[in-house]
């Protein structure tokens, strides 16, 4: 299989000392992994990683050649940390991955169609969760896992781990009675049958005077 390839150059500007590569364009990103010795401290240009995230997500293997290495390391992209003002990538970490071996990565969900309770009632689905965990080996890890939303049918519909598409190459590893997504009712809906209360208990009762000392 044909893995997308990534040159960079080995990291030596570490903590705080990392804010210059990113001013000048580069993002600090580490490898590390049961398969090497020690971490490898990398950088990488910002636009060449937000193009090749683009491409190939969490799941697809890239292949790394840090430096004067030879030997290409695979790997996956683990996490991408934004900066919380600017939302730009600020750090990348990369798990190095034996191809030969099961790993286990976070899968994200591709939510399709559309409840059918969304236009005939006015409903709200409700989403709990949008990636899930799967174990494979790296090369057929799926790229997405589809979830079909035409199967809220009904008010009581719930779609579990258990009702997603399963694969011989790949296990899911969430617990199979955890929601993934169910309806709700819309909040203008609640919101009139508050009114709608409220209405009708004005009047009811005795209206109490409040006494005043004479």
């Amino acid at each position: 299989m044909t893995h997308a390839k990534l040159n960079v150059n080995v990291r030596t500007l570490i903590g705080n000392d990392a804010r210059k590569l990113r001013r000048s364009g580069l993002i600090p990103a580490v490898i590390y992994g049961k398969t090497l010795d020690e971490n490898i401290n990398i950088e990488i240009p910002y636009n060449q990683f937000v193009k090749l995230y683009s491409q190939v997500g969490r799941t697809s293997v890239v292949e790394i050649i840090a430096g004067d290495e030879k030997k290409a390391i695979p790997t996956l992209v683990q996490s991408v940390s934004l900066n919380p003002v600017t939302d730009l990538v600020a750090h990348v970490d990369f798990l190095a991955v034996n191809l030969k071996q099961k790993t286990i990565a976070h899968v994200p969900l591709e939510f399709i169609n559309e409840s059918p309770m969304v236009k005939s009632d006015g409903a709200v689905v409700s989403f709990t969760i949008n990636e899930i965990e799967v174990e494979a080996f790296p090369d057929k890890l799926p790229d997405k896992i589809q979830v079909n939303l035409e199967a809220l049918d009904n008010m009581d519909a719930v779609i579990h781990i258990s009702d997603l598409a399963t694969s011989t190459d790949f296990e899911i590893i969430n617990d199979a009675e955890e929601v993934v997504a169910s309806l709700t009712v819309a909040k203008e809906e609640v919101e009139e049958e508050v009114a709608e209360v409220v209405v009708e208990g004005e009047g009811e009762g005795e209206t109490v005077e409040p006494k005043t000392e004479e």
